[in-house]
């Protein structure tokens, strides 16, 4: 290489904003530019004189710098990366990006390259999104905290009104005569507090969710008490179902309560929204390695497209009578269980509803089965 070249070269480095060393074998410093110097406060003849390890080895506030140096060394790594804090001999903390790699000769290590940049700026960017994300958080806690003492009020205060017109509503259509023509009256009455009672129970229920605790739950255990959730529906409705289930052999880290709570929920609405004798519900899981996705299936009347923005909006039904509280009571779990809910349908085709929800930590097996049964 001429003196050109070299002249060249030595330039571009020179006037490159991110500081850069080359230490050869014997562990003296051969090369330095100025945005080194300028980073870590000391010049290229401070460097050239002491050397690396005599110059920033003794600021024990640096130990994390110079480590990430001495773990490439001893682990001739390449391209190791690290972010760390800096405390120059004169200014203030600095967040530096240190690179570092290696110089060969052939087969034999001739140096290590050392590239620091400045990301103080971006880190403390960082920070401060961080903070403003957190203030943010706790004000929609507080927000989301303060609705849910509002909704368990307003419940407690419309429950004994609410009893009280049907008690004496239901009191008053005894005392009267069979063939008085305020039987109806009353009886509407008596209906209408009946539904604005389920209305208050399901309310109170939704505000009063507790928070989750996760533990590592067998998927078929979960799986198994949403059925039976189920189950108790479909006896209510007198309606039978036929059951087909195609699971993964894993652990989720839920709330076995609560989770169990919400897949019944899909599973109900599944049944309610499937016509016929014995409407096929399905459910199936599929393990994509960090989480699972659990998919409830029906072929019923599926969900108009206009519907289909506002189905997991509290209160929305479609359901002649219904409350509407379900699939936002499930949608509520598994988002505070970290997961997701979406759902697809068409009218006439039925709906599928997919929930991913993070796994246990890794113990739990990986093995797949599939079974099918029938629902009574």
């Amino acid at each position: 290489m001429d003196n050109r070249q070299n002249l060249i070269i030595g330039n571009i480095l020179a006037s490159l904003p991110v500081g850069i060393a080359v230490i050869d074998s014997t562990g003296s410093v051969v090369f330095t530019n100025p945005a080194l110097s300028l980073l870590l406060g000391y010049t290229d003849a401070d460097f050239r004189r002491q050397g690396w390890g005599p110059l920033l080895f003794h600021n024990a506030r640096n130990d994390d710098f110079n480590q990430v140096v001495v773990d490439a060394i001893q682990q001739e790594s390449v391209n190791l990366t690290r972010e760390v804090f800096y405390d120059p001999p004169e200014e203030g903390r600095k967040r530096l990006a240190i690179t570092t790699s290696f110089l060969r000769d052939g087969g034999e290590v001739a140096g290590v390259v050392v590239l620091v940049e400045d990301v103080s700026e971006a880190y403390e960017a960082h920070l401060r999104e961080k903070e403003f994300m957190q203030e943010q958080h706790r004000v929609e806690l507080k927000r989301v905290e303060s609705m849910r003492k509002l909704a368990l009020s307003v419940a407690h205060q419309i429950r004994n009104p609410v009893m009280s017109i049907g008690g004496f509503a239901a009191l008053a259509q005894r005392r009267l005569s069979v063939d008085d023509r305020l039987q109806s009256y009353l009886a509407t009455i008596i209906d209408e507090a009946r539904r604005l009672e389920e209305v208050v129970k399901a309310v109170h229920e939704y505000a009063a969710l507790p928070l989750p605790s996760p533990v590592p739950t067998s998927l078929t255990e979960l799986v198994r008490a949403a059925r039976r959730i189920l189950e108790a529906r479909a006896a209510e409705l007198k309606r039978a179902f036929v059951w087909r289930e195609s699971l993964a052999s894993v652990e989720l880290a839920v709330d076995p309560a609560l989770m169990a709570e919400a897949l019944g929920a899909l599973l109900v609405n599944a049944l309610e929204f499937s016509p016929g004798e014995r409407p096929e519900i399905r459910l199936e899981a599929r393990n994509t390695g960090a989480r699972l996705e659990l998919t409830v299936i029906d072929r019923g009347r599926g969900i108009a497209a206009a519907d289909l923005p506002y189905v997991f909006d509290p209160f929305f039904t479609t359901k002649a009578r219904g409350v509407g509280l379900g699939l936002p009571k499930a949608r509520r779990i598994v988002e505070e269980h970290h997961g997701a809910v979406s759902l697809s349908s068409a009218p006439g085709a039925g709906t599928t509803v997919t929930v991913s929800l993070p796994l246990a930590p890794p113990g739990a097996s990986d093995a797949t089965g599939a079974t099918a049964g029938t629902g009574a």
